[in-house]
């Protein structure tokens, strides 16, 4: 059975409440305004001892390997470029990306979805590369976009997708 380390700065936890969490793992940032106490204690009580508080440093994620020595790493929510050095050892690496890949590319690309009057939007799973999001694309899930969407309202609706969508992409990597 292979072994995950997740990284994540967002509230996703419903995403882990129905597997068997025994070869995963899990690090949350420990000064990041997006993790707030009650994010950490949900994923504290969903990963008990395989959960991790870390700080964006290299020298703290590249301890965090070492001890966990995953063979896949999925980033989700995480807010900060992993340098290919620094992840090198780890053979499977995913990011879950909130847009559509390749059009939306980069940090926070959900306001320019609504501003380019998109008809749809979705979540991409793509194999972590040394260009920002450009990786070969693993998994898309994609959904309608209405007159009436907003920016909360594209959010609120690919996080109520993201558990779904996280149990594909392990059955894919599994």
């Amino acid at each position: 059975m292979k072994k995950y380390l997740f990284l994540s700065a967002y509230n996703y936890s419903n995403c882990f409440v129905k597997r068997d969490l025994s070869n995963c793992y899990i690090a949350v940032p420990t000064n990041d305004s997006a993790v707030n106490s009650d994010v950490k204690a949900k994923y504290k009580a969903i990963f008990s001892e395989n959960y991790f508080e870390i700080s964006y440093k290299k020298e703290s994620l590249i301890d965090l390997i070492r001890l966990v020595k995953p063979d896949v790493l999925i980033t989700f929510g995480w807010r900060r470029i992993l340098k290919p050095e620094w992840i090198c050892d780890i053979p499977e690496k995913f990011n879950i990306h909130p847009a559509i890949l390749p059009e939306y590319k980069g940090y926070h690309p959900v306001p320019h979805v609504l501003i380019n009057d998109e008809k749809r939007h979705g979540i991409t799973a793509h194999v972590l590369s040394e260009k920002i999001d450009s990786g070969g694309i693993v998994l898309i899930n994609e959904f309608s976009i209405s007159r009436f969407s907003t920016l909360e309202s594209l959010q609120f609706k690919a996080n109520l997708l993201m558990p779904k969508f996280v149990n594909e992409l392990l059955e894919l990597i599994e």
